[in-house]
């Protein structure tokens, strides 16, 4: 038994020994990973870049040996962002020279741009990335060769100008911000540097005047983000102008006012948005709370994230803070004259229609959807910026006559926003500077206007050079076009408000074919047969022949005059039908004249009569025409 008991006292003292040195060499494998892993740090920065800005980073205390994990994407608009980390000691205007002047100069002298870019990165950056995320998303992973703080550059990619918000991640032992997935611990790794970053900063000066009839103005203005501080100086220039600023918000709501009182000839405010802000408004206006009224010119100068301009510092430089409204250009062809109503004075075309303007709101990243551009057809795009609760230059043809049929209708819609609209369409048209005086020598002046259905102050009409112009077969066999123009103009009827016109005019004349051989030949054929009529002997006969000729005429005139206007003045074609009428007239009443004188015995008297008759009657003609041509001047 002691024995045994020996034995399992041994074995349970060798078991002992056995965990402690498992136990030991366990904490000895494990001690040095587990004291050397570090705690991931992530941090989120949020921003805005418009085309050709770069915001500049400042990385703090890196340490050698530590990895950087770098992750950015656009949020908003077409943005494709770059990351670069600059080498130590290579100053910003270095840096810019990787999108400006290297670049520039590689195309004048013919070289690839692109390897260029390379060159340049190489040369300004210790690592520098573009797509290795996914799609256009940027990442970079940087083993940190020294301690230190490094500078951080984000830009939109080198290959096209980009615009847009953007995420950045910065990480420090967190794989995952190159994924875009890593969460924010509340880290702070870096921090933008604001003198460098010319992103998000910029002044605006304007000029204005108010009257003296208690007038105001007001600005839109464009996005804010969140963070962003707008500083507003007014002072006047002029008069006795006390000029009061109010900022309202997208629903009219006030945000900040300065010189509420109106008791200053200057005035400033100050408001920071802590949010993303759209449709923001600032007004200006020289009348007093009591009613005082005050006038002027002065001096506007907006500033964003710009305190200076408070002091009255700055010039007009960065993004525009105040709106300015959408540019489209316009073109129209007219294919085809379906048809010209001369009695109520309307013209059919068809015409083809098109327009450019960009517009940032509708811009996209292309990666999204693996190509460039959108397209809309039918309806589809009206209800698309419904839906979305944006304008378009929706327009309405001023001169317009019942329905407009849309044959086709397709929009593309670029990455960078850029709007391309092509319309064929069908519409009955009126023409109210008809002027038919001169029918059928006459030229018309027709037109086709396109009026904005909303104010100058959203969008604004410019002919696009080269693209206007007359189909060469308009199917219209009567006009012949003989030229046309197009132009913008400015136009208050739609809403009192200043409001983009587009007119595309066009002049036309006749063919004068028709009017030859259908009306004017038997018109001289008519005149002819009342003169032939003063040759015949038998007088008796000479009555029946005027009146029949007289009948005849009758029935002409009826006949051409369901085709001719009802105007209130006399054409040109009137004049002539009047004196062959008046004429065949008198030579009726002439003949009857001569034959009651034949009865009466008095056939020399006759005989005389004719051979002046014959002689004068082409002048007699010429002098009835006359007659009635002053005859109608004179009446009106």
């Amino acid at each position: 038994m002691c024995g045994s008991s020996d034995r399992l006292s041994a074995g349970l003292v060798r078991l002992q020994v056995s965990t402690i040195l498992i136990l030991a060499l366990s904490l000895m494998f494990f001690s040095g990973p587990l004291e050397a892993q570090e705690k991931p740090e992530v941090q989120e920065l949020t921003g805005h870049l418009e085309l050709n800005e770069e915001a500049f980073y400042l990385l703090h205390n890196l340490k050698q040996g530590q990895t950087l994990y770098l992750f950015a994407a656009g949020t908003s608009g077409d943005f494709d962002p770059v990351l670069a980390l600059l080498k130590p000691g290579v100053d910003f205007a270095q840096a810019l020279q990787i999108r400006k002047k290297d670049i520039d100069q590689a195309i004048a002298e013919g070289r690839n741009p692109l390897a260029v870019v390379r060159e340049a990165v190489q040369k300004y950056t210790l690592v520098g990335n573009d797509d290795t995320g996914a799609g256009y998303d940027a990442a970079i992973t940087f083993k940190v060769p020294a301690d230190g703080d490094y500078r951080l550059i984000l830009t939109s990619t080198m290959a096209r100008p980009t615009f847009g918000s953007y995420r950045l991640l910065i990480g420090l032992n967190a794989p995952q911000v190159v994924t875009g997935k890593a969460q924010p611990t509340g880290a702070v790794l870096a921090s933008l540097m604001e003198e460098e970053s010319p992103a998000g900063k910029a002044v605006q000066e304007l000029k204005g005047k108010l009257s003296s009839e208690g007038d105001w103005t007001s600005y839109n203005l464009n996005e804010f983000f969140s963070g962003d501080t707008l500083y507003v100086l007014i002072e006047a220039t002029s008069g006795d102008l006390k000029p009061r600023l109010t900022l309202f918000d997208f629903g009219k709501k006030p945000l900040a006012t300065g010189n509420f009182a109106g008791h200053n000839s200057r005035a400033e405010l100050k408001y920071t948005f802590t949010r993303d802000t759209k449709n923001c408004r600032l007004r200006i206006d020289g009348t007093a709370p009591d009613g005082t009224v005050t006038s002027g010119d002065y001096r506007l100068l907006l500033g964003l994230n710009r305190p200076e301009v408070l002091e009255g510092q700055g010039k007009t430089e960065g993004r525009p803070i105040v709106r300015e409204p959408i540019l489209v250009k316009l073109g129209l062809k007219m294919q085809q004259i379906t048809g010209v109503n001369q009695k109520e004075e309307h013209f059919g075309v068809v015409g083809e229609l098109w327009m450019e303007w960009r517009q940032p709101d509708l811009a996209f990243r292309a990666d999204t959807l693996q190509r460039h551009y959108k397209v809309f057809t039918g309806d589809s795009f009206r209800r698309y910026m419904s839906g979305q609760g944006l304008l378009w230059p929706d327009y309405t043809l001023f001169n317009q006559q019942g329905r407009r049929w849309t044959q086709n209708l397709t929009v593309f819609v670029q990455a960078d926003g850029s709007v391309f609209y092509f319309e064929r369409f069908s519409a009955t048209l009126q023409a109210p500077n008809f002027d038919f005086r001169r029918l059928p020598f006459d030229t018309q002046e027709f037109f086709i206007r396109l009026d904005s259905i909303y104010p100058e102050s959203f969008f604004v009409y410019q002919v696009k050079p080269g693209f206007s112009a007359v189909g060469k077969k308009l199917g219209e066999e009567e006009w012949v076009v003989t030229k046309f123009d197009t132009g913008v103009s400015t136009t208050t009827e739609l809403y009192g408000l200043p409001t983009s016109s587009f007119i595309f005019r066009f002049w036309a004349s006749r063919h004068l074919s028709y009017y030859m051989f259908r009306i004017f030949l038997p018109l001289l054929i008519i005149i002819v047969v009342s003169w032939v009529i003063f040759f015949l002997r038998d007088y008796g006969k000479r009555v029946d022949a005027a009146a029949g000729n007289l009948l005849l005429f009758i029935a002409f005139n009826f006949v051409i005059s369901q085709d001719l206007p009802r105007l209130g003045y006399l054409t040109f074609l009137d004049l002539m039908l009047i004196s062959t009428f008046l004429v065949t007239a008198i030579v009726l009443i002439l003949a009857v004249a001569l034959k009651r004188l034949v009865g009466d015995g008095k056939e020399a008297l006759v005989r005389r009569i004719d051979k002046y008759v014959i002689i004068f009657y082409p002048l007699a003609y010429i002098g009835t025409v006359l007659a009635v041509i002053l005859f109608s001047k004179a009446w009106h």
